[in-house]
């Protein structure tokens, strides 16, 4: 990668990020820290890391399999014309994620959209019988599932719900990554009020780099950046850290 297309990469992230927080700020590009952006408060300075992780090749064949599932089961779906387009995100248990059961798990998928096809565009959220308020039992394949009305069928399968990290796995990695770009704090401060870090997600390594989930929500970093941020750039979703 050149460093125009670096830094090109660098300003892409921030504006995802503006754009997240519905920030009103000039920016441009800089060195040490990569951005700044002015705002009526006063400057902030943005550095941005991308952060790799390589989870284990199951993970991944995981997430690959339920891929294939939901473009098979969309073409099966897309066909009835009795099912208007839905957007759908769900998880399967890892037992039933398996090559050979793929095509059980595709008519899985679909009979339970015919039966229970979304009202609106809001989600409507099943859970496997424990946790389901509508009292409606999942097939024993599924660990949950969310459905709304859209106006055209998706091509990919919807990233999984937000709200934590997955496991411990990429702990360890985004701490150090916080951890060696802190020293260069007292840099970054000669040219800014305040200074935020935005770790960028490499798109080769993004696919189940974070599993969010609701019950890792409080999880905080004790670091002396302002404010974390990571930004997905595979599902172009950013996740505030601190």
């Amino acid at each position: 990668m050149t460093r125009s297309s670096q830094k090109d990469d660098e300003l892409e992230s921030v504006a995802a990020l503006i754009s997240h927080l519905d920030m009103n700020c000039l920016m441009k590009s800089d060195e040490s820290p990569d951005v700044l952006l002015e705002t009526e408060s006063g400057m902030i300075g943005v550095e941005v890391m991308e952060v790799s992780v390589d989870l284990p090749g199951e993970c991944r064949q995981w997430k690959a399999e339920e891929e294939k599932i939901y473009k098979l089961a969309k073409d099966h779906l897309q066909s009835d014309p009795r099912i208007p387009p839905h957007w759908i995100c769900f998880k399967f248990h890892r037992k039933y994620l398996k090559g050979k059961l793929r095509d059980r798990n595709v008519k899985v998928l679909c009979d339970f959209v015919r039966m229970n096809p979304a009202k609106s565009r809001v989600p409507e959220n099943y859970e496997d019988a424990e946790g389901n308020e509508d009292g409606v039992n999942l097939p024993v394949e599924l660990q949950w599932i969310m459905l709304s009305l859209v106006e055209v069928w998706p091509a990919r399968l919807p990233p999984h719900r937000s709200g934590g990290f997955y496991g411990d796995q990429t702990g360890r990695e985004v701490h150090d990554a916080i951890d060696d770009k802190e020293s260069k704090l007292p840099e970054y401060l000669k040219k800014c009020d305040e200074c935020w870090l935005l770790l960028v997600t490499v798109p080769d390594h993004a696919i189940g780099f974070l599993e969010w989930s609701s019950e890792k929500e409080k999880h905080t970093f004790d670091t002396r950046f302002n404010r974390v941020f990571l930004y997905d750039r595979t599902n172009r979703s950013v996740h505030q850290l601190k």
